[in-house]
């Protein structure tokens, strides 16, 4: 009986004596976009990140400011570390704000960018078209330019000018 208490101990500290191995949870961080960085909406913004290694697992994307969480994308392979997002028009209303793009990852760990804008668009186009007419004892020139400018609830405010100068 001596014998099995000893085959018992002798088994039981061997099961005890198992050494884990602890690794290292991957690292991930973001490269782009940058702090104070502009996106206007329907513009393309490239979100690129790096990981400490070549792990394999999946990642989800949103887009985060106060209390309004945009999803961008789940379930992405980390390994890719970029991902083309087009900036919804549907922001319209949550536009000129301030954004973080999160990135989350296994056991529930985040990454974040810093601050970015996301901005209604806003384009400027001009147009200067001079002409000259010679006539006999008259010269006459005209200059047009127009302004487009798109503003609020996507409404297009237009001026054109057009001048005339007959000398």
């Amino acid at each position: 009986m001596n014998h099995f208490y000893f085959f018992l101990t002798v088994l039981l500290s061997s099961c005890a004596a198992v050494i884990i191995e602890k690794h290292d949870q991957p690292i991930l961080s973001i490269q782009y976009p940058t702090e104070s960085d502009v996106f206007s909406l329907g513009s393309k913004l490239t979100i690129q990140w790096s990981i400490s290694d070549n792990h394999s697992f999946l990642v989800d994307i949103n887009a985060i400011s106060n209390d309004d969480r945009v999803p961008i994308a789940q379930g992405l392979n980390a390994t890719v570390e970029n991902y083309t997002w087009t900036v919804p028009n549907e922001l319209m209303k949550k536009a000129n704000k301030l954004w973080t793009i999160e990135i989350s990852y296994p056991v529930n760990q985040t990454a974040s960018s810093g601050s970015i804008a996301i901005i209604k668009s806003t384009s400027i186009t001009q147009s200067f078209v001079p002409t000259a007419t010679i006539g006999r004892y008259m010269a006459s020139y005209t200059a047009a330019a127009s302004i487009t400018v798109d503003g609020e609830n996507s409404k297009t405010h237009e001026q054109s000018l057009d001048y005339f100068l007959f000398v």
